[in-house]
This record gives structure tokens, sequence and C-alpha cells, in this order.
């Protein structure tokens, strides 16, 4: 499995469309189709959360002449005529072309699509189901029933993420395979792998080859088109080393990282005394933010290390910084603000509310119970719509 040589392709794998993607939206479930057959499974990109978006890569098959499938989901709300994102398109394998493209019908019942492809029949493909839609409500898509059975059918459980490749990783390390390590730590960088491959070659290869996991975890934390999550982990594994060469990673990383992404970084600093010792002169000379001593989870893990007059370097390096909360309200009044100015209305909320948040949420005896109840709340921030805004963004997940 480890063998560099070996070309790995699990039956179907996510791709994220973006460099900040965490998750992967896809899932399986039943779908009723147009001929009326009511149990079919289908991939479908409704299962964890309507917004996610993602690609959902087959292994390469060899190109029949004609292909059938069955496809359902929506591009936009029903009435609108917005640029449709979500499809399902078949690419010829090396050069990418795209040879054959469908958009799902807007329906929540799947309608048969079939494919002339006798001009590209014995050729390899990959065929690729995009949700590239980010809104909460009809944005999704569901593909299944392919004839013929050129590519893996969806079965209940499915495993996405490549678990045979994670499990060699982990078999390597517990038998301390030094042999293997070459191989596991290059899945460390690898961008082809899922994340879970990746998290796993870090953590294995840190006990197979130290140094060269050191520095690939270090390029990871400092590489901005690396996923949030990905870089999170990575500087949670440089911590737990706690030498010279990772904590200077790290230093370097929470210069550079913008400022979602420096709060766990400094977490994971605070955790041991050098590293929390090396976070406050990084603070002390301008290098990171004296408002990072004011997040509660940074704070906790400072207090559990011996570092001396802990306590008054906090103090002095914050001193004159408004509280955590009132910075929130500065904030929170300054959008107010911009946003009284705009033509909203309230009609238009409303409007809103019962299109797209009713199903899960109440206000005044108006809505479901899956969420969250709504009475009483003055004031909402939809941390999606202002993550532009660094600091607006890491005061607002402190507060929530």
């Amino acid at each position: 499995m480890l063998d560099p040589k070996k070309v790995r392709s699990a039956p179907w794998e996510n791709f994220p469309l973006t460099a900040a993607a965490t998750a992967s939206p896809w899932g399986v479930r039943r779908r009723s189709s147009s001929d009326g057959n009511t149990d079919a499974l289908f991939f479908d990109s409704i299962v964890n959360g309507e917004s996610l978006t993602g690609i959902l890569r087959s292994a390469p098959f060899t190109i029949p002449e004609k292909l059938t499938f069955w496809l359902c989901g929506h591009n936009g709300f029903p009435g609108t005529s917005p640029e449709p994102v979500n499809h399902v398109r078949l690419k010829l394998l090396g050069s990418e072309e795209v040879v054959a493209k469908e958009f799902p019908p807007r329906s929540d019942v799947a309608k048969e699509v079939s494919w002339d492809l006798k001009t590209w029949a014995g050729h390899q493909g990959v065929l690729e189901a995009v949700d590239a839609d980010t809104a909460t409500a009809y944005a999704w898509l569901a593909i299944g029933r392919f004839e013929p059975a050129v590519v893996m059918a969806p079965v209940a459980e499915f495993a996405f993420a490549d678990t045979t490749l994670v499990t060699a990783v982990q078999v390597a390390d517990q038998l301390h395979l030094e042999n293997l390590a070459a191989p596991v730590v290059e899945l460390i960088t690898n961008s082809k792998a899922d994340l879970p491959v990746r998290i796993a070659a870090a953590q294995s290869g840190l006990n197979l080859a130290s140094p060269a996991a050191i520095a690939g975890l270090t390029s990871i934390v400092g590489a901005p088109s690396e996923s949030p999550v990905l870089r999170t982990q990575a500087a949670q594994l440089l911590a737990s080393v706690n030498s010279p060469t990772s904590r200077e990673a790290l230093a370097t990383a929470l210069r550079n990282a913008p400022a979602p992404l420096q709060q766990p970084i400094a977490v994971a600093m605070a955790g041991t005394q050098e590293g929390g010792e090396l976070l406050f002169t990084l603070i002390a000379t301008g290098r990171a933010s004296a408002r990072l001593l004011q997040d509660k989870p940074i704070l906790d893990r400072l207090a559990a290390v011996p570092i001396p007059d802990r306590q008054q370097k906090i103090d002095e390096l914050t001193r004159g910084l408004p509280a955590a909360d009132d910075r929130l309200k500065q904030l929170i009044a300054k959008f107010s603000a911009s946003f009284a100015s705009s033509n909203a209305t309230p009609e238009q909320g409303q409007a809103v509310f019962k299109k797209s948040c009713v199903a899960c949420h109440r206000i005044n005896d108006e809505g479901g119970k899956v969420g969250p109840q709504l009475d009483g709340v003055e004031f909402f921030l939809p941390l999606d719509n202002v993550a532009h805004d660094d600091e607006l963004f890491t005061l607002a997940k402190q507060a929530s």
C-alpha cells in the first residue's frame, strides 16, 4: 500500500473546491426517481449540510459507448435563474477534457440522464459530481443508478476516505518499519492524499523519521494554500515535539497566519513552558498580537505551565487594550451602523426567514425546533458573510 509507484484510486473520493474547505458534503441516502423507484441509494451532497461544497470523483474507468444514470438536485431557488454551478461531468483521464456535462433537473425526484459516448468509447475517464453552491437551500445534487456499472454504486455506510491507506500508515508506525519512513513522510505534503491520510502520516512520520516529518509539517503550517484544518493539526503536532526547530516553525507561522488561524497556533504554543515563553517574546517584540492574551483557551493553557512572572507579563502586554467584550461591542456597533443605512426592510427579512430558516428555527411560535429558538434575539451576525474581517470573525468565534 505504501509503494510510491502504486496507483491508489478509491472508488469515489471527495476533493475540496477551495483550500479553505473543511468538510465533505457527500453521503449516501435513498432518493425517489421519476420511474417510480423509491428504494435506490444515491450519492448525495445534502447529507452533511447544504452549504458544504466538493467534487465527488470516481476511480478511472473505461468509457462505454453509452452511460446512463439518474440525477436530482438544484441550482438555486425555484423561480430564479442564477448561473448553474452544480453539475455532473465526464472527463478524459490525463487531459482533463470535459466530454459530457449535465445539470441537475431542479427537482427532488431523480430524472434519467443518458450520454452517447461512442466518440470516446474505450478511452479512460472519470466521472465527477460537482457541488459548488454554498447557499443554505436548493444547493445540492444527488447521483446514482449507473448503467453499465463502470463505477461503484452507492452502498450504505460508504467510506469516502482511503481507510486502507490510513491503516497501512498506522501499521508501519506500530511495527516500527523505518524502511517505510520515506513514503509515509511523503504523504504528509501530498496534496492529492485525503486529509485523514495526511494527518495519520504526520503522526506516524514523527515516530519513524522525526526531522523529515517536522520539515513537512513546517511547510504545511506556513502554507496559505493548505486547509485551515490541516494547518491547525500540523501546528498541534509541531507543538507536541517541543524542539527548537518546531517552536521556530510555529513562531514563523504565527507571524504570517491570518487571525482565525493565529488562535489555534498560539494555543498549541502555550501548551509548553518553552512555547509559552516564546509566545510572550513574540508579542513583546510586536511579532504577534497582544490580543491573543485575551483568549481564554490560550490563557488556560499558559496557566498550566510553569512560566515565571506569567501574570505580570500578561498584565504588562495587555495594558491599554480594551476588554474583548468591549471590542466585540464596538465592532457590532460599527457594522450595525452600516446595516442601518441599507435599503433592507423587515418585510424582506421575514420573507427570507420563511423561505430559508423556518424549517429549523422558531420565532413567535412559527417555525421548527431543530435549531435554537430565536425569540428575543436582537442582532444576527452571519459569520460566513463577514469572515473577511479577521478581527470580527475571531471575536465572534470567541463569543459563541
